[in-house]
């Protein structure tokens, strides 16, 4: 949060400095001018022009310092997602039931252990990046998918991908006779994860719907995924009056 204010300050210091700046251009042209006419001496001159160059060496400090604040947040924020991304694939790699994750892309994010298992899927295809077509058409060359064309038993499930829509059902694997439940939850920026867990689906439901479980009812911390150009500046001016707010 430090660094949210650090860069708020700056950015309003950068606004006034090139205020600054404008005016001893302006006083500087004037003075030029008066000297020409005879009502101004070349001290007064030099005196602006220092006065001008002193201004643009503090905006240029200025501006490396936010610069400088920038970075430093960013990896900070790069060291906080990797340490989520690790504890998250740490607990999905010990959940009992096989979990996928499909961003919008329609390409493997993570997966776990016993979602290889379940499937029987190569090593190769459960690497992050994988495309979801790749997915179908390994399974439709095996025979999970019934009898046909295998282009167009991998455009079906293509298909029905895109639209993002929550699933369930069963599918009996051809190769062993398992019977697999499969449930897929839409995720809000288009993307979807996929389990055979009812808990872990009602979850990502509910995670999807602010931590709602049902009408007015929040179970679960909601997550502020996104943050759009217009909430930012609003929310970039409340910032100034927080301490007020919360009586500091």
């Amino acid at each position: 949060a430090s660094f949210y204010w650090q860069i708020g300050f700056l950015n309003q210091r950068i606004d006034q400095s090139e205020a600054s700046i404008a005016y001893a251009r302006k006083t500087l042209e004037l003075v030029r001018v008066q000297k020409a006419a005879g009502a101004a001496s070349s001290l007064e001159i030099l005196e602006a022009e220092r006065n001008l160059a002193s201004q643009e060496a503090t905006h240029t400090t200025l501006i490396q310092q936010r610069v400088e604040a920038r970075t430093t947040e960013l990896r900070m924020r790069e060291q906080e997602l990797a340490s989520k991304a690790t504890l998250l694939q740490s607990v999905i790699s010990n959940v009992n039931q096989g979990i996928s994750y499909i961003n919008a892309d329609l390409e493997l994010v993570l997966s776990n252990q016993q979602f290889r298992e379940l499937l029987q899927l190569p090593a190769g295809l459960c690497r992050p990046g994988t495309r979801f077509a790749d997915l179908a058409r390994f399974n439709a060359e095996r025979g999970e998918y019934g009898a046909g064309d295998i282009e167009e038993l991998v455009r079906i499930r293509v298909d029905a991908a895109k639209r993002f829509v929550a699933h369930h059902f069963e599918r009996t694997r051809p190769v062993d006779g398992r019977t697999l439940e499969i449930m897929g939850v839409p995720t809000p920026d288009g993307g979807m994860v996929t389990t055979n867990d009812h808990k872990v689906a009602e979850t990502v439901r509910a995670l999807r719907n602010c931590g709602q479980t049902s009408k007015n009812v929040h179970e679960l911390a909601p997550f502020n995924h996104r943050l759009d150009n217009l909430q930012a500046a609003i929310l970039r001016v409340k910032l100034r009056y927080l301490d007020d707010w919360i009586g500091v």
